[in-house]
């Protein structure tokens, strides 16, 4: 028999019958066969069936169904050994405490990313002098957004501090703020939308210093997985306009290779309104 098409129910009450009041010990020897049997096909949800039989049986099938389910099974003469089989077994509660791990783990970390940056680095970075002071600041950043999670809330100041170091006059400031900004924009994800508009421009313009233009790509890139084109369309349009070359170039790029393969019907009505199509 299939799980679904063992008859348990149809012939459960004949077979508990002979088993308990038969005078015949085979057919009494039957019934309980037909109790094992069902252990095999149905496992566990046999138990439901056996409350209503002698003690003795009851004992012989504990020790069968126990065999037969690897040990997990307890035969009481009462309703709570039924309940007793709706308990996870060692590795499903262990595999349940991992997720519960998991989920702790995630809102903590969501929690305590940004946290110390928060709290004076702002302030502190903005009033180094020296460029390889900022750096070193810029790559703890870094190194605190390199996490599959951020919690989007309370970054406006970090965020502000970030933008006016894209101006930075020196390349590795500028390409470590990129950096951090791109990071951020993937771990928030569609939290970071709403920076989106006033940072466009910014990295835009990084498209026009080739030593920045990788970061400026990537940071693009994950600009791009956080917000949808429609919420860009005035931004888009204006770098478009810019006379230098490097930049329509790199919007366009950056158009076709991440933004038009998830491209939707609005997407593409956006686009050649842009008069790109």
């Amino acid at each position: 028999y299939k799980n679904d098409a063992f008859p348990i129910k149809e012939a459960i009450s004949v077979i508990e019958k002979s088993a308990v009041n038969s005078t015949n010990s085979s057919i009494r020897n039957e019934a309980i066969n037909y109790y094992k049997e069902g252990s095999h096909i149905i496992k566990e949800e046999m138990i439901k069936y056996v409350k209503n039989l002698k003690p003795a049986q009851q004992e012989e099938l504990t020790k069968t169904f126990s065999e037969i389910n690897g040990g997990r099974v307890s035969i009481g003469a009462s309703v709570q050994a039924t309940e007793e089989m709706k308990k996870p077994t060692f590795s499903e509660e262990v595999k349940d405490d991992s997720k519960t791990k998991e989920t702790q783990d995630k809102a903590k970390e969501e929690e305590d990313t940004l946290k110390r940056f928060k709290e004076g680095w702002c302030t502190e970075i903005l009033g180094l002098k020296k460029w390889s002071e900022k750096k070193d600041k810029l790559e703890e950043l870094v190194k605190a957004t390199t996490v599959p999670y951020i919690k989007p809330d309370g970054l406006g100041e970090i965020i502000s501090v970030l933008k006016k170091l894209l101006n930075d006059t020196n390349i590795i400031v500028a390409n470590t703020a990129l950096k951090a900004l791109g990071q951020l924009a993937q771990g928030m994800n569609t939290g970071f939308a709403e920076y989106s508009k006033g940072l466009f421009h910014l990295i835009a313009q990084r498209f026009k210093e080739r030593k920045t233009l990788a970061e400026a790509e990537k940071c693009l890139q994950q600009l791009g997985q956080s917000t949808k084109l429609e919420d860009l369309l005035e931004e888009v349009k204006d770098e478009l306009a810019d006379k230098s070359p490097a930049i329509k170039t790199h919007i366009c790029c950056w158009l076709e290779k991440y933004m038009l393969p998830k491209a939707n019907h609005n997407i593409i009505k956006s686009i050649t309104n842009l008069g790109l199509t």
